[in-house]
């Protein structure tokens, strides 16, 4: 299946909400433009967002508040600040904190900038 991820770069709000329609009747799974969701029923997909992260004073709170969310499919965007020093650390302690004592499994971390090869070996 393919998945529409075009608000990242749209030109506007309309064009971002409009053209995952557009991807979806094309023949798209979903998108990640929950507006879209909500105004043309198009499946939102996808996992924890750079923007989540930054929207709370710390990345272990916006972790926290994530795997509160969803704790069943808990995947962790560990590489918003530094992945070895605080996004691997802070994940592992979220997972036993609060997916783990939930009687749920991990389901793992994300990483999409830097030295993917690297960081995801050292990870």
């Amino acid at each position: 299946p393919v998945m529409e991820f075009g608000s990242r770069r749209a030109q506007g709000a309309d064009s971002a909400i409009l053209g995952a329609r557009a991807a979806y009747i094309g023949g798209c799974c979903g998108t990640a433009c929950t507006i879209c969701d909500r105004e043309f029923g198009v499946p939102a997909l996808g996992t924890m967002a750079h923007s989540w992260v930054q929207l709370f004073d710390t990345e272990l709170e916006a972790f926290r508040a994530y795997a509160r969310e969803y704790p069943s499919n808990c995947l962790l965007l560990v590489d918003t600040y530094n992945v070895l020093k605080s996004g691997i650390p802070n994940a592992i302690k979220i997972f036993n904190e609060e997916v783990v004592p939930r009687g749920f499994r991990p389901a793992g971390i994300r990483i999409d900038s830097g030295d993917i090869t690297y960081l995801s070996k050292r990870s």
